[in-house]
């Protein structure tokens, strides 16, 4: 069952120290897996009457791992006086590409080339797919608030899982450029950031 933990007691047990006896059998090194990403998302409106509603991601898995992105508009809602079918698009990015504040200020991606199906755009017919330059920029507005949590699960016969857990999140308002369409509105940016461990060490007395 997870709990939430202060932050010196989840530095302690992320080193995952298990007292022992003397006379234990050494056990094997734990394995270890760790996951932080970056997430932003809003309802954005368009300056066609439609809604967007975006989100932006750059993440990745342990520490050698390569930061990788990933972007996702989908949009529904009426074009000025007709009705428009749902429009999406998604497109991975490489870390790069995203930029984001770990404190949660900003973060934004530039000038990408997004696939867009089912599309109506100004000057395309509808439901035809097309490719659109596109750009998203989220602002941090509100207060960044954390959180802490952990706790372990162990099954019979085989080793404890002790999962950490360290979040955070910020209120943003975002930015949408979308071919030749723009649009603002509200949500939010999160991180986050887990620990997993397979095995605890064993520590002689």
């Amino acid at each position: 069952m997870l709990r939430r933990l202060s932050l010196a007691v989840l530095l302690a047990v992320g080193v995952v120290l298990v007292p022992g006896s003397a006379s234990a059998a050494p056990q094997p090194p734990p394995s270890a897996d760790t996951y932080t990403s970056y997430y932003g998302y809003a309802s954005v409106a368009l300056s066609d009457g439609r809604t967007a509603q975006v989100s932006l991601s750059r993440y990745r898995a342990g520490v050698r791992d390569p930061w990788r992105g990933f972007l996702y508009v989908v949009t529904t809602g009426a074009c000025g006086s007709a009705w428009c079918p749902l429009v999406t698009g998604s497109l991975e990015l490489t870390g790069d590409q995203v930029r984001v504040d770990r404190q949660l200020q900003s973060a934004s991606v530039t000038g990408v080339a997004l696939p867009l199906g089912a599309a109506y755009l100004p000057g395309q017919p509808v439901g035809a797919p097309v490719t659109v330059t596109a750009s998203l920029t989220f602002t941090g507005v509100g207060a960044l608030t954390r959180d802490t949590y952990g706790g372990k699960v162990c099954g019979s016969g085989e080793p404890c899982l002790h999962s950490l857990r360290v979040d955070a999140s910020r209120a943003a308002t975002a930015q949408l450029t979308l071919g030749t369409l723009t649009g603002s509105g509200d949500g939010a940016l999160t991180r986050g950031w887990s620990l997993d461990v397979q095995r605890p060490i064993v520590v002689p007395a």
